[in-house]
């Protein structure tokens, strides 16, 4: 049986107990894992009570958990005031969890000095190469040091050359995949495979019943005969909720309600000044618009079923968000964005997707108007999607990622 590393963010422990849409996708590989058992896997994850309860029960799978010291923690909230409230660094999140990364890091380094693995796989953050330039782990673990790409690589942090010597490269689209042959050219051509992202189909189905759509809306302040718009994502500029916001303005649908869900930092009472100005943005618009702050994974599902449509207006060359498989996988009809990866995964009939140039606010304005006012169009757009995402599904991803890393 392969032995194979997991080395997570080192900020959002595994399993997701803090949400996290890569922490959220690791959960799902380590539950097939434990079904399935196919790997003799060991992932490296901040410590987190109640994760540590969960992990506490798997067969197959170790989760070796870093606890970061007090000291390290106070330091880190030092940090990132002075970045946020005196250097006023725009992304001042970056900031919130140096030190502990660093502290992370370094523990995981060790440990993979002492093991042995067949694979390390590194998830997403080009910090985590360090974890290989050091302790002589390099050497030990040349050719067999996997990248699991989610997000576009801007900064290599000093670690270029290592990063130029991944054996494998596991990105959730081709998009993403091509930034990264564009910024080394020295990987090779066959190293680069597509590792689809997926979504627990147990929650997001699109399977609710009349009763349960009515009690959700009124849960939410959404009255008979008023239709539910949805957006679900970080409180981010890249995500476009300004420029939602100035389209449901101009849109002006009358028997509708804009629900926002998601916070700045997943589970956190962190606040942003991008999330008050939105706050300000929203206020002549009353109760129209509303913010639901973060809600546990498991309930998402149902929150997009009950959704007369979803919108995720997203500005940067989103490589896969899971917000759309999201919505898709749960039947919600959907209208996007041209970025990134984002076409690779929504069907042409199931969405509408709006190329970001020109006045492409006002062009959103206008299909969001009307799609508001075509309900069978909604319902055949709905069950497209249903059917396009079908194989989409957990054991599917676990599948390809064992296939993958053999």
């Amino acid at each position: 049986m392969r032995k194979i590393a997991i080395v997570t963010s080192g900020y959002l422990p595994v399993p997701a107990t803090k949400g996290g849409a890569v922490e959220a996708l690791d959960e799902y590989l380590v539950q097939q894992n434990e079904a399935l058992g196919a790997l003799d896997l060991t992932v490296y994850s901040s410590f987190e009570e109640n994760a540590e309860k969960m992990a506490s029960t798997y067969q197959h799978t170790k989760v070796e958990f870093v606890k970061t010291p007090g000291l390290i923690q106070a330091m880190d909230r030092v940090v990132y005031f002075l970045a946020k409230n005196i250097l006023k660094k725009k992304k001042h999140l970056s900031y919130r969890y140096i030190l502990q990364r660093l502290h992370f890091q370094g523990k995981v380094g060790k440990a993979l000095a002492t093991s042995s693995f067949d694979k390390v796989v590194l998830e997403n953050n080009a910090t985590l190469y360090r974890v290989i330039a050091k302790y002589g782990n390099r050497e030990k673990y040349k050719g067999r040091v996997v990248l699991h790409l989610h997000n576009l690589v801007t900064n290599d942090f000093g670690y270029g050359d290592v990063i130029q010597e991944t054996s494998q490269v596991l990105g959730v689209s081709k998009y993403i995949n091509q930034t990264l042959k564009e910024r080394f050219p020295a990987l090779k051509e066959e190293s680069f495979s597509v590792l689809r992202n997926v979504v627990d189909r147990n929650i997001f189905n699109g399977e609710i019943t009349s009763d349960e759509r009515h009690e959700l809306r009124a849960k939410y302040g959404i009255a008979e005969g008023e239709q539910m718009i949805l957006f679900a994502g970080r409180m981010d500029e890249e995500k476009g909720i300004r420029e939602l916001l100035q389209a449901f303005k101009i849109a002006k649908i009358q028997q509708a309600k804009l629900l926002i869900i998601g916070g700045y930092f997943f589970d956190s009472d962190m606040l942003s000044e991008y999330e008050v100005e939105l706050r300000e943005l929203a206020s002549d618009l009353g109760d129209k618009v509303i913010f639901t702050g973060f809600i546990p994974h498991k309930e998402l599902g149902d929150v997009y079923a009950a959704a007369d449509f979803t919108v995720l207006p997203s500005i940067w060359e989103d490589p896969a968000p899971l917000t759309v498989i999201e919505a898709l996988s749960s039947g919600s009809p959907l209208i996007t964005t041209d970025s990134g990866g984002i076409p690779e995964y929504a069907p042409e009939n199931g969405s509408i997707i709006i190329e970001r140039k020109g006045d492409w606010v006002v062009q959103l304005a206008e299909e969001m108007q009307k799609l508001s006012e075509d309900a069978e169009k909604r319902k055949i757009m709905r069950e497209i999607n249903k059917e396009w995402t079908k194989a989409w599904d957990v054991p599917e991803f676990y599948r390809n990622f064992v296939q993958l890393l053999s």
